[in-house]
């Protein structure tokens, strides 16, 4: 028989553990005494309190009891961080326990660790190894204008001064997209200085909350009609030189391409090598996931003929990269800017509006594959999501020819293939330096 039968109804604060339980090793005049225990899940200590009430079942909590440990909880709140001895000591007593805990956190030594030097210390371990280091480069530079000449320590970043940061934002003009960037930056940070015990940084979420991973609704609102898309590839600008066509021509290329490998993000075609292509497939990690366990989701895709077309017509075989002329995602120099602005300039001669961006392929591979009605599991399997419903966790992984029919299907639906073999046909696919 146990020596304690401890009741179901526990709460736990962090650091606290409190439960109710009947003290069954004795029994007094006035029954078995009910008491309650205080856990500490950190250093492992127990204590006691008295409630001094008493009842002749060894089961069955009365009301009173249960009343006792909800204005237990409510006392031990404002002090689950401290110790459980100082906790203890203070719940014997008649005096004001939040006025204690108060004192307490005056009285307490918070460590400050300067955000700019750890940071630089941060970006200098990630440049050993090899990894891209501009978004913690851009959160110091938030800060330090955000901050000014002040001093700024890891644990002066709160909820309370994250929810200030975001707000002085809005007020200057930045888009939710930035500020969600720069607070995703700066969360890096202060998870990677939380693993380094060593630095007592506080271990709170400041950010919980704060950052948006929805399109804003002015992007919602953006609308592409499909025949612009096709246009694309009877693109001709009337004034420009030879160098300027060829490189309109090869943004196009790879604009297309994201389509036809399943609408994916222009860093992950720059970052492709040629050991991603495998038996006519494209398999690749997308760049966005490189710090995730196992690097995340696997895409598996089918290269379309359009796509085998454009990696023979632009691969650079003497580079690990397929793409050799897009800036290297794994190098501070990336930037999709340069493409950007000629897809905007294409745009702007086609009368396109909104004009297109190296996103765009994403939402209109998402968009034609939502308008067919196909399912989301083969849909976020093409676009290297991770499954949104619980359920899905149970599917093992698709066949390639459950997700190459729904694939075709939204190609299909923009007719580029016919189109492009048309092109070819017409001797019009010409080579890159041709």
């Amino acid at each position: 028989m146990t020596e304690y039968l401890l009741i179901c109804v526990q709460i736990l604060c962090k650091m606290l553990l409190a439960s109710i339980f009947v003290d069954t090793r004795r029994k007094t005049k006035k029954g078995y005494p009910v008491k309650l225990q205080i856990y500490c899940t950190i250093s492992q200590k127990r204590k006691y309190i008295s409630l001094k009430q008493y009842q002749k079942s060894k089961t069955k909590i009365t009301a009173e009891a249960q009343e006792a440990l909800s204005k237990l909880l409510v006392r031990i709140e404002p002090v689950k961080h401290l110790p459980i001895d100082d906790v203890f000591v203070q719940l014997q007593k008649e005096s004001d326990l939040e006025v204690w805990a108060m004192r307490k956190k005056l009285d307490e030594h918070i460590a400050f660790i300067d955000f700019y030097e750890f940071t630089d210390e941060l970006i200098k371990e990630r440049e050993i190894e090899g990894k891209k280091t501009e978004n913690l480069k851009a959160a110091k530079r938030e800060v330090k204008s955000y901050m000014g000449e002040n001093p700024f320590g890891l644990n002066d970043i709160t909820y309370k001064w994250a929810v200030k940061y975001r707000l002085h934002k809005l007020k200057s003009g930045t888009k939710e997209g930035g500020i969600s960037y720069y607070l995703r930056s700066m969360r890096i940070i202060h998870n990677e200085a939380k693993r380094r015990m060593n630095l007592e940084v506080k271990q709170t979420e400041p950010f919980k909350g704060l950052i948006k991973n929805i399109p804003s609704p002015e992007h919602q609102a953006k609308r592409w009609n499909i025949g612009d898309v096709k246009s694309l590839l009877h693109f001709e600008h009337p004034n420009a030189t030879k160098a300027t066509k060829r490189n309109m021509q090869r943004a196009i290329d790879i604009f297309m391409f994201q389509i036809h490998i399943g609408g994916h993000d222009f860093i992950d075609v720059a970052n492709l090598k040629w050991d991603n292509i495998q038996n006519g497939r494209l398999v690749f990690k997308r760049f966005k996931n490189r710090n995730k366990a196992e690097g995340g989701r696997t895409v598996d895709n089918m290269l379309s003929a359009f796509a085998l077309k454009v990696i023979e017509k632009h691969g650079d075989k003497e580079s690990d990269r397929v793409f050799s002329f897009l800036p290297d995602p794994n190098t501070d120099k990336y930037t999709h800017r340069l493409y950007g602005a000629t897809l905007k300039r294409i745009s702007k001669v086609m009368g396109i509006k909104p004009h297109f961006s190296t996103k765009t392929p994403r939402y209109i591979f998402r968009t034609i594959a939502g308008n067919l009605l196909i399912h989301d599991l083969v849909v976020e399997s093409l676009l290297g999501h991770k499954p949104t419903s619980i359920n899905h966790k149970y599917q093992r992984g698709l066949p390639n020819e459950v997700k190459d029919t729904e694939h075709q299907k939204i190609l299909d639906e923009l007719t580029i293939m016919s189109q492009m073999d048309k092109l070819v046909r017409d001797g019009k696919w010409i080579r890159a330096g041709e």
